[in-house]
Formats: structure tokens, sequence, C-alpha cells
């Protein structure tokens, strides 16, 4: 079993997400990637990466937005809303209840990423264990040739 640093189970892949991060970034952290990264602590490398939709946004990193920048969790998911959570009026029960709902569709969308995600994980491993067992077919082979 994978026992690395970070789960993949909090990490979040979605092209348009690594959009979003570069839009959000962009207009409320640093123009420039390498001032970015030293600001969130990230490599500039990584950042990168992230923001071309080639690697994971780790939720660390967005934790991170949410409490420095006001990073709108909803807008960065869904696209919809602010892209900040400045300025927002104090809920009602009418607003609570829409917040519940937006709340209920942000896991939605959380869980058909990480579903998306571990589909891809088991192709991998899939592939990767027809590789093994040809592998060792070969070996077999060469051993009771010899």
């Amino acid at each position: 079993m994978n026992t690395s640093k970070t789960s993949k189970a909090t990490e979040i892949f979605d092209k348009d997400i690594a959009k979003r991060l570069y839009e959000f970034r962009t207009l409320f952290v640093s123009k420039s990637q390498k001032e970015a990264a030293e600001k969130l602590g990230l490599t500039p490398a990584w950042l990168s990466y992230a923001e071309n939709g080639l690697r994971r946004v780790r939720m660390d990193v967005v934790e991170k937005l949410v409490k420095q920048y006001d990073l709108n969790m909803e807008w960065f998911t869904t696209g919809l809303g602010p892209k900040q959570n400045k300025n927002q009026a104090k809920p009602t029960a009418g607003s609570s209840l829409s917040s519940v709902h937006q709340e209920v569709l942000l896991i939605r969308k959380t869980l058909s990423i990480f579903e998306a995600n571990l589909t891809q994980a088991f192709k991998i491993i899939e592939t990767q264990q027809k590789q093994i067992d040809d592998l060792t077919k070969k070996l077999n082979s060469i051993e009771q040739g010899n």
C-alpha cells in the first residue's frame, strides 16, 4: 500500500481547477509564479505543474489560499460565485440553506474528482500488473531455456 506523505484523498485533480488556481494566483497572490510559490511555501516547478493540470492540487495548498487570501472554495471547485469570500453579507436562514446546498454540491464535485482519480489509479495498477506478469513469464521462459 502506498504510504506517501500526502494522501491521494487530500488532493484535487481537475483541469478547470488548475485554470482557476492560475487565475486566482495571478489576481490575488502574485503575478510572478516564483514569488507566489515562495509566499505559499511551494517550489515554482510544483506550482507550474499544478497550474497546468499536470499535478494534483493538494488540500493543504487550498487551505492556505482560503486562510491567507480568502479563496472562495465554491468558486475554486465549481467556478460559481465570487473568487474571494471578502465582503460577504451575514447569513440569513435562506442563505444558510443555500450554503448547505452549495456544500452538498461541493462534496459531490469533490467525490466525483476522487472517483475519477481512483478509477485512473486502478487502471494504472492493472497495467502495471500486466507488465509484471509479462516480465515474469519472460523470466521464467529464460530460466527454463538455460
